[in-house]
């Protein structure tokens, strides 16, 4: 599919016709708003070691890397913390795994440590953000380095592309191949 992507004009271009997602489409699909509340805004001072480790206090310097925290590191802290006073520690790690491995994907199994700002607002239920448009342009600035041949995998919400790809355009998934 990505060998179909246009980075001009952000759409698949198929034997069947030209295929965009548009906000609407990501809207019914995801579930999540586009351009409701304030923009969301990354965080670069909790890409720095020493402020990670006050928010993962059993994190040491192997699980981080160029500011991005491992994932199994973030597992660890959701299976082994139990004490009740730990709350705060699992929800971040539980929506560090959410934002950094579907949401926001990446070629490596790192979660994105700019994305602890956003995290800990929700967490202080402050003011609404738009995480619709942040997550599409996401996705459309990953295909269109696909597309060049900069990247060679494309995490997140890709699968939403192939199915509706699939649904719609009866385009068959090679896992989807009927014998």
């Amino acid at each position: 599919m990505v060998e179909c992507w246009w980075a001009t004009t952000h759409t698949f271009h198929l034997p069947c016709g030209e295929l965009g997602i548009s906000h609407r489409d990501f809207m019914v699909y995801t579930g999540i708003d586009i351009g409701t509340g304030e923009p969301m805004v990354l965080d670069a001072s909790y890409t720095k070691y020493g402020n990670t480790i006050t928010i993962f206090p059993n994190m040491v310097f192997k699980d981080y890397g160029k500011g991005c925290v491992i994932f199994f590191h973030i597992r660890t802290c959701v299976d082994h913390i139990r004490d009740p006073a730990n709350t705060n520690t699992i929800f971040l790690a539980c929506m560090l795994l959410y934002f950094g491995g579907i949401l926001f994907g990446n070629s490596r199994s790192w979660a994105r440590l700019k994305l602890l700002g956003p995290i800990l607002l929700i967490e202080k239920k402050g003011p609404m953000i738009d995480f619709g448009s942040a997550i599409l342009g996401h996705l459309y600035y990953y295909l269109d380095q696909a597309s060049k041949q900069e990247v060679k995998y494309i995490g997140g919400l890709f699968q939403l592309m192939e199915y509706q790809c699939y649904e719609y355009c009866k385009i068959v998934h090679h896992i989807l191949i009927d014998n």
